[in-house]
């Protein structure tokens, strides 16, 4: 008999956490960085269209087929194929993955959220130097935004094979950040629904502040200040160029905790706009994090060797306990290099092939008609010709030129290199991956990709011993 699953209390719950899943810290930091290289506004037109060709194509294929299927992504893959439970495992594996390092970010907002109470901001201003003369060396040849991020928060270190100890105030927060995860998913999906209402709603409040008052202060202020600026940008307009301006464009924690932290400080109350603006990054991060995490402690719960053995509420905690446990890496004095790195290579072509196999396993192993069905006689409509288009055609031919770029890009780009922070000069500086480095990127890389075929191919070889085993004797 089917193990009853939990249901949504209501369907706006189940697209609120679908809306808090997928609106992540990506938001925030990737996608203006992409604008702003890519021409801006016309980024859009290719954004819109990948979204129209491949992103809403792939969601929609991936929620039907939970929702068919009714169980974990190991046991779904197995139910369409059993020589697709690698598909699973993988993106159980990018999940956990995922979870490793995301919530350092949590981490890292939950400690300029408390730094945000006071005043002036930690980052508004430079610290003394040692002997009170003046100010400090480092922070005056970068800026005080940089100072905080880069020595107060991660006391970064000079270069990756520097590794240094643990930072116990970044340390404690990931502990928090952690907890915070166990006791929203503790009561699973009816916690989760409310949880994700509150996450989503943030946004509201935030636009709440912009009312008519509060935006005819802002033209009032405009007003009087456009005339003295006026004076101060002229002198510059002659160093005003496209190339500069892409160059010095900033993208992932630089660009969420150095400069909009530099925005911030320059706003009236900053304080409280501070509170607000860490306050959502802490909203997005959860969302996400709730999400991955459910996608590694479903197939954990839905066997029945682990869930026989430990109840729910302990393998969520040691789900929770193993990641913090290891993620204590990223809050060391390198730990941001190892940060980035997760970040640039966990989740890129690993994903893709997943996907790839994904679209190819529903339309041609599973039967295109055969799904077709099924999702008819879940919804009581008959499916599109344009999700079928997408799903056996479009999508999977994208994401096969998504791949040749991605590998040819890392051909033409040779070897791979890093930022390092260099306090002398109070500046990121360019340096190439150790040898170490580069295995583990490999590792990231292997670990998840090939689970598809060694899942495969284990399957093949126990079908075939059991075969065997079951042959008469002559």
């Amino acid at each position: 008999m089917e193990k009853a699953r939990p249901l949504w209390a209501n369907p706006l719950q189940f697209v609120f956490a679908c809306v808090s899943y997928s609106v992540g810290l990506g938001n925030v930091w990737r996608f203006p960085y992409l604008c702003q290289m890519y021409g801006g506004g016309s980024f859009l037109v290719p954004y819109i269209i990948m979204l129209i060709v491949e992103g809403m194509p792939l969601l929609y294929l991936e929620l039907a087929v939970g929702q068919r299927m009714r169980q974990g992504s190991i046991g779904a893959w197995r139910t369409i194929s059993p020589y697709l439970s690698g598909v699973g495992v993988a993106s159980v594996v990018v999940s956990f993955f995922l979870s490793m390092y995301y919530n350092v970010v949590n981490a890292w907002a939950f400690w300029y959220l408390f730094h945000s109470f006071q005043d002036p901001l930690p980052w508004s201003v430079c610290p003394l130097n040692g002997n009170h003369t003046g100010y400090d060396e480092e922070c005056e040849k970068a800026s005080s935004t940089q100072y905080f991020w880069y020595r107060k928060t991660l006391n970064i270190s000079p270069s990756l094979q520097e590794n240094g100890g643990v930072q116990w105030e970044p340390a404690l927060c990931l502990l928090l950040a952690w907890l915070v995860v166990y006791l929203c998913i503790l009561r699973g999906t009816e916690s989760t629904g409310k949880v994700s209402l509150l996450l989503t709603n943030t946004f509201e409040l935030e636009d709440g502040f912009l009312t008519a008052s509060n935006l005819e202060q802002v033209k009032d202020y405009l007003a009087s200040a456009y005339p003295s600026k006026y004076s101060e940008i002229f002198p510059h307009i002659k160093n005003c160029s496209l190339e500069s301006e892409l160059d010095t464009a900033v993208q992932g924690t630089g660009l969420a905790f150095i400069v909009y932290t530099e925005a911030i400080k320059n706003m009236e109350v900053s304080q409280l706009w501070s509170v607000l603006y860490f306050f959502m990054l802490l909203m997005l991060g959860l969302g996400s994090m709730l999400g991955n995490t459910a996608a590694i402690l479903t197939p954990l719960t839905d066997s029945k060797i682990i869930s026989s053995h430990l109840p729910k509420e302990a393998i969520s905690g040691l789900v929770c306990l193993v990641n913090c446990a290891i993620g204590m890496v990223f809050t060391m004095e390198a730990g941001n290099y190892w940060f980035d790195i997760f970040n640039d290579y966990a989740a890129t072509l690993s994903l893709l092939l997943i996907v790839l196999v994904e679209t190819i396993a529903v339309c041609y192993v599973y039967g295109l008609r055969r799904f077709e069905s099924d999702l008819k006689a879940m919804t009581g409509r008959a499916v599109s010709w344009y999700w079928k288009v997408m799903w056996a055609g479009v999508s999977p031919l994208l994401i096969v030129s998504l791949f040749v770029f991605y590998l040819s890009d890392y051909i033409l780009t040779g070897t791979l290199k890093y930022q390092a922070w260099d306090a002398s000069q109070g500046q990121l500086v360019t340096k190439d991956y150790p040898a170490y480095a580069l295995a583990v990127i490999g590792l990231l890389v292997a670990s998840s990709t090939m689970c598809i075929p060694l899942a495969a191919l284990g399957t093949f070889v126990w079908r075939r011993l059991k075969r065997g085993d079951a042959a008469p004797v002559a």
